[in-house]
């Protein structure tokens, strides 16, 4: 038989067996499965992915299929194989859409109250009035990114770890001296820094004294040798060996200085064209491409991998597709990829922000490349001339400057 009757025979059988209620609930997915573009993929998803099976296991009790139930089979220990079970069903229709991010956190939230049940109010109420509403104002503004998902993970287990340590100690929240919080400072790693947020929330609510936890120094991050950076871009531009979603990466982590959780988030919205030119969209105002990037990213939104069912023609097409169905590629995917190339992520788009600070007013950069205004400020103030060098110079070969010559060499 073809590909299309084998699927069609296939979907016979794998459908029929479940119980009525839950098959005529899944009857988008049988049908975006029978109408795809590439039946061979959906044979091979009904008789070969463990995501098949968990599906038939979460039909067998005939009540209707939610998110809780996949999330059910996540905690279990299936966690791959429900994720990809959930995009799937999310993308036939099946089962509505939801903030992942989000729902990851409570996940995780509902594991530590869990393991720690005496600290589970406090922590509930850290979550729901501090961490989660952080989130939801910045996912207004941008798509979430797994980076904020695990920032946020990290303070919740933080926050857990510190009140564990406290009970420990035989010291209740409301008696933590800040001698108590240095002294478990200095005992771990830097990590247990990340519970500064967790106690400013508890002094202002007054669930704590007033307790101090400094901000965690960062160096300033190191770029790349000119030429090495400007050499790199050249080969993601013009080295056809190279694949070509590390050839497009690259470039725009080079030439953008974009983080890579924003380039993963890409998709065929962000492309504009107006006669010859191509501009992409990074926040709110669009940027031209360059023509050899131009023709990098139109060949990129033109290959979509195969999947078990068709996305809807009004969805956008992620420029990175990922492996699970309707979902972009992980950033920790493509940051790998670069690295084999021989693309150093952080060091190029230092030099590539770097670059562009020195030619750009923070306010423009911030619009441009979408970083917040105060960050694009920082980068700007990196950027900028130190001068302390040449003035010790000239003094030192007794030239010292007059302040009118000052003014017109630092104009």
């Amino acid at each position: 038989m073809c590909h299309q009757c084998a699927l069609e025979d296939a979907l016979t059988i794998y459908f029929d067996k479940l119980p009525h209620t839950t098959a005529e609930q899944l009857q988008p997915l049988r049908d975006a499965l029978a109408s795809n573009d590439h039946p061979q993929t959906g044979l091979v998803w009904l008789r070969k992915t463990s995501s098949a099976r968990l599906l038939a296991d979460a039909a067998e009790s005939g009540t209707l299929i939610s998110h809780e139930t996949v999330d059910g089979f996540a905690v279990a220990g299936r966690h791959e194989a429900a994720a990809y079970l959930r995009h799937l069903l999310v993308s036939a229709g099946v089962l509505p859409d939801r903030d992942e991010h989000l729902a990851h956190v409570e996940r995780h939230l509902a594991k530590i109250t869990n393991q720690d049940p005496e600290n589970a109010l406090v922590l509930r109420a850290y979550c729901r009035w501090r961490v989660l509403p952080r989130l939801r104002r910045r996912a207004r503004q941008r798509p979430p990114t797994d980076y904020i998902t695990s920032w946020a993970t990290r303070r919740i287990s933080s926050a857990a770890a510190f009140l564990a340590w406290a009970r420990r100690q035989g010291m209740p929240l409301k008696q933590v001296t800040q001698e108590a919080v240095d002294l478990w400072l200095s005992e771990g790693k830097s990590s247990r820094y990340n519970v500064r947020d967790f106690l400013v929330w508890t002094s202002h609510r007054g669930y704590s004294r007033h307790l101090l936890v400094p901000h965690r120094g960062k160096p300033d991050p190191a770029g790349m040798d000119d030429d090495q950076h400007w050499d790199t871009l050249q080969q993601c531009l013009h080295d056809h060996d190279l694949p070509l979603q590390v050839r497009v990466a690259g470039s725009l982590v080079l030439f953008y200085g974009q983080q890579v959780s924003r380039i993963a988030a890409l998709n065929s919205s962000h492309l504009q064209t107006s006669g010859d030119r191509t501009y992409l969209v990074l926040d709110h105002v669009p940027v031209l491409l360059m023509p050899p990037l131009a023709r990098l990213i139109k060949d990129l939104e033109a290959r979509q991998p195969p999947h078990p069912i068709r996305s809807s023609a009004e969805a956008p097409r992620w420029l990175f597709p990922g492996q699970q169905p309707g979902q972009h590629s992980a950033p920790a995917s493509i940051v790998r990829s670069l690295n084999q190339a021989g693309i150093h992520v952080n060091a190029g788009r230092t030099t590539a922000l770097m670059n562009l600070a020195q030619d750009l007013p923070a306010a423009v950069l911030a619009s441009l490349t979408g970083m917040h205004v105060v960050t694009a400020e920082q980068w700007h103030r990196r950027a900028a001339p130190d001068w302390s060098a040449y003035l010790a110079a000239r003094r030192k070969a007794g030239h010292a400057p007059s302040d009118a010559s000052l003014t017109v060499q630092t104009e």
